[in-house]
C-alpha cells in the first residue's frame, strides 16, 4: 500500500496507457484501478484501526461475539459512510484521469468509448478556440459544462450523508 500511494497516480496511468496503447474497456479499468485504490485503502485501515479501540468493540469482544459478528455488525456500518465517500473521489478521480488520458490523446479511438476528453482533443485539434464565430465555441464549453456539472453532482452527493445522519443533527 506504500508504494502504490508514493507512486504518482496520474503519472504512473499515463505510462500504462501509452504501454497499453491499444485496450479495451476491461483493460482500462484494469489501469484506472491499479493507480486507484491505495488511498481507500490506507483510510480504512486508519479507520479501522481506531473503531477497533472503541468501547462498543471491547463490549462486543466481552460478551464473546465472535470475529465475524464484531467486524460485519459493529465495524463495518461504521466505515460504510467513509467507504461511500471515499468511492465517490476516486470516481471524480478515475473521471479526471480519463478525459486527461484522452484529451492527450494517449488511447486510441477505436476503444470504442466516446469521451469527454476525446471531445475536448477533436475541438482544439479542428482550430474552435481560433475561430471567430461564437456557435463554434459551444463545442468546447460543452464537455468543459458536463465535466463541472458531473463534478459538483458527485460532490454534492458526497455531502448528502451529512444531511441525513441523525447523528450528526443531534445537537450536545
Amino acid at each position: 500500500m506504500d508504494v502504490a500511494l508514493t507512486l504518482p497516480g496520474v503519472v504512473l496511468f499515463i505510462v500504462l496507457a501509452s504501454f497499453f496503447r491499444r485496450t479495451d474497456t476491461l483493460t482500462f479499468s484494469f489501469l484506472l484501478s491499479i493507480t486507484a485504490w491505495g488511498g481507500l485503502a490506507r483510510a480504512l485501515r486508519s479507520q479501522t484501526l481506531s473503531l477497533k479501540q472503541q468501547e462498543f468493540v471491547e463490549a462486543a469482544r466481552a460478551l464473546g461475539l465472535s470475529a465475524f459478528h464484531i467486524i460485519f455488525r459493529e465495524i463495518m456500518p461504521n466505515l460504510l459512510p467513509y467507504i461511500g465517500t471515499n468511492f465517490l473521489f476516486a470516481v471524480i478521480y478515475c473521471i479526471y484521469t480519463t478525459v486527461g488520458l484522452f484529451y492527450l490523446g494517449l488511447t486510441t479511438p477505436d476503444i470504442g468509448v466516446t469521451n469527454w476528453g476525446m471531445m475536448l482533443n477533436q475541438a482544439i485539434s479542428q482550430g474552435i478556440i481560433m475561430i471567430r464565430n461564437p456557435m463554434h465555441i459551444l463545442f468546447l464549453l460543452a464537455p468543459i459544462t458536463a465535466i463541472i456539472l458531473l463534478t459538483v453532482s458527485l460532490v454534492l452527493l458526497a455531502g448528502i450523508k451529512e444531511i441525513f445522519n441523525p447523528r450528526l443533527s443531534e445537537e450536545e
